[in-house]
């Protein structure tokens, strides 16, 4: 079952779609050397909503980007371009490798002009994801509000396997007082597996770094744990009244929700329209709610619950696997040989046991099906030997270029110790072996190249070239580029 580049499975994981490429906070000072303009951005937040931008400019003296972005701002919530500090954002950054240079950047310039200053918000149509999606010239989609359709049918199917496994086990045998609690969490073990598999083959397809697979294994594991109790003790609880106004309450909201999704269906933009909308929904979901028998308020609070223990799982998740990724460099999976570089380093799986060795990578060989290394290992100490390239089985740290020697630096290095039996598991492993040939010991990271700049004047220029634009619609986005940029460059 490989998972395909956009495949339904992904929509389980809560993350962006994609190939992509994790920024650590320590790269901020250099973050011109991993953004530029026309680059899709995604923070992933600590409580679970991830926010979607596109990259006008960089300024990494100051740790700061401008993005286009549909947010709040001090005109509202509108589509605009905003300075933000990257040290002020919450979350893991992401940059979306998919589409670099698919569609010319002047193109990428009308969609946003003819985006700039549209107010309004809602989490169906008219949010953060949709409008970058629109600007890479993907259609108006929103992998977020995907993932929560595709829960709300998880969290159902194990909201009714509870009951419905407890009353067919208590017609044929008798006695079902443990079996819906059982039933919910086999339920969630095996959606669990699947999600990791889909994760995995997201690492093995380059799709995600290692560390990007990490946080996934820990996030989700975190939410179905947290999830699984929700959902098992929900029904225990309908006779408790507190829960029952938190279950009218929450469907009052869902009914409003599904207002607004209709309301942004048929092109309705009128807000008193849109807040009678949701009054109506409101009321007729709570009152479907109160007049519902007993087993449909125990299977909708067990689906509120459930949900619950997702955002509740996911802010462990996340604390949990900040603190495993806090340290270290990133690493992600080699598919072909020529894609090392010499002086990389580099993981090979060895056995069970050691299914991480860490080397120095001097050369490809001839044959193209294997590769010159150097490791320090522990029968033989450091070598230097040639040894078959594995495929899937090899990792390359990923250094920023401030963070490592150059490549005959790292060779010369590492050469000098041929022949020393120096290894010990706990203080001078394989690992600590490649880090100090391929490390620098200077703390932090510094750039030698000049942050990407873009010549907006020659976009526009070449963006109004395109025939068949009529005078009108030039001079309107004229106006919409003059304004674009006073607000890029901050002025009044």
């Amino acid at each position: 079952m490989a998972v395909s580049k956009h495949s339904n499975l992904q929509l389980l994981l809560l993350s962006p779609l994609g190939k992509m490429t994790r920024i650590e906070r320590r790269h901020y000072r250099v973050i011109s050397d991993y953004l530029g303009p026309g680059d899709r951005i995604a923070w992933h937040r600590p409580y679970g909503i991830i926010h979607t931008a596109v990259v006008l400019e960089t300024d990494p003296a100051q740790k700061r980007i401008c993005v286009f972005e549909r947010a709040k701002n001090e005109n509202g919530i509108e589509v605009a371009p905003n300075w933000v500090n990257l040290e002020e954002e919450w979350g893991q950054l992401y940059r979306c490798d998919e589409d670099i240079e698919e569609i010319p950047f002047a193109k990428k310039l009308r969609i946003m002009l003819n985006k700039l200053g549209e107010k309004g918000y809602n989490i169906w149509g008219k949010n953060c994801q949709t409008l970058v999606e629109e600007i890479a010239g993907k259609g108006k989609d929103s992998f977020q509000s995907k993932w929560f359709g595709v829960n709300v049918v998880v969290q159902t199917i194990k909201s009714l396997g509870e009951p419905i496994t407890a009353e067919l086990i208590e017609e044929l045998f008798g006695g079902a007082n443990t079996i819906g609690v059982v039933t919910v969490i086999g339920l969630e073990v095996a959606l669990f597996l699947v999600e990791l598999h889909v994760a995995y083959n997201m690492l093995k397809d380059d799709q995600i770094s290692w560390k990007h697979f990490a946080e996934l294994v820990i996030r989700q594991f975190s939410m179905a744990l947290f999830s699984c109790v929700g959902c098992a003790v929900g029904g225990a609880l309908t006779g408790l009244l507190a829960f029952r106004v938190i279950l009218w309450v929450v469907m009052a909201v869902v009914g409003a929700l599904m207002a607004d999704a209709l309301l942004d269906w048929v092109g309705s933009d009128n807000r008193f329209v849109r807040y009678l909308g949701w009054m109506a929904g409101g009321i007729v979901a709570s009152l479907c709610c109160c007049l519902s028998p007993g087993w449909v308020t125990e299977i909708l609070l067990a689906c509120i619950l459930g949900f619950a223990g997702l955002v509740v799982g996911h802010g462990f998740g996340y604390s949990a696997s900040w603190l495993f990724n806090k340290e270290g460099t990133d690493s992600r999976v080699v598919h072909n040989l020529s894609k090392l570089k010499r002086g990389d380093h580099i993981t090979t799986y060895e056995w069970f046991l050691h299914p991480y060795c860490h080397s120095i990578f001097v050369e490809a060989m001839p044959n193209g099906t294997e590769m010159k290394i150097i490791r320090n290992t522990y029968q033989r100490g450091v070598v230097e030997e040639v040894v078959p390239f594995k495929g899937e089985g090899v990792y390359c740290y990923n250094y920023h270029s401030s963070e490592c020697y150059d490549s005959d630096h790292v060779i010369n290095k590492a050469r000098s110790k041929l022949g020393k039996q120096e290894y010990s598991l706990f203080t001078y492993s394989c690992k600590t072996f490649a880090e100090e040939c391929k490390r620098r010991d200077s703390g932090s990271c510094h750039s030698s190249e000049a942050a990407k700049e873009i010549e907006w004047d020659l976009c526009f220029a070449e963006m109004v070239s395109e025939p068949g634009i009529p005078e009108t619609k030039i001079n309107d986005l004229s106006d919409k580029f003059q304004r674009m940029m006073r607000r890029v460059h901050c002025l009044p």
